[in-house]
């Protein structure tokens, strides 16, 4: 796999890597796109990350009931989904990349 850094010259990859590589790739991209629409729509159903409850003049802000237990509530749930999307997409990509890698070395 990694015999291009040490100077090797062409190198051919099993049956199986050519057959089934872009099948998985364009599986992958489907799922990557899926999460990318999710994505933008768990984002556009949050509600504006601004101070809750901070003072437009003095800028102190008070704790309330709502912005003390925020991460149980629906912005809360909205938020994790987010970052879970996010890390879901960051790892699919390197995925992708990387079995593209494997596929076309570089010779």
């Amino acid at each position: 796999m990694f015999s291009f850094l040490l100077g090797a010259g062409t190198q051919t990859n099993d049956p199986w890597i050519s057959a089934n590589f872009p099948i998985i790739r364009i599986v992958i991209l489907a799922v990557l796109g899926v999460c990318a629409i999710a994505m933008v729509v768990v984002t556009l159903m949050q509600s504006a990350s601004g101070e809750m409850g901070a003072n437009a003049i003095t800028g102190a802000t008070y704790d309330s009931y709502y912005s003390k237990h925020k991460g149980s509530s629906k912005d809360g749930l909205l938020k994790r989904i987010t970052i879970w999307l996010a890390v879901a997409m960051a790892v699919l990509a390197i995925v992708y990349f990387a079995l593209y890698a494997v596929e076309y070395p570089i010779t």
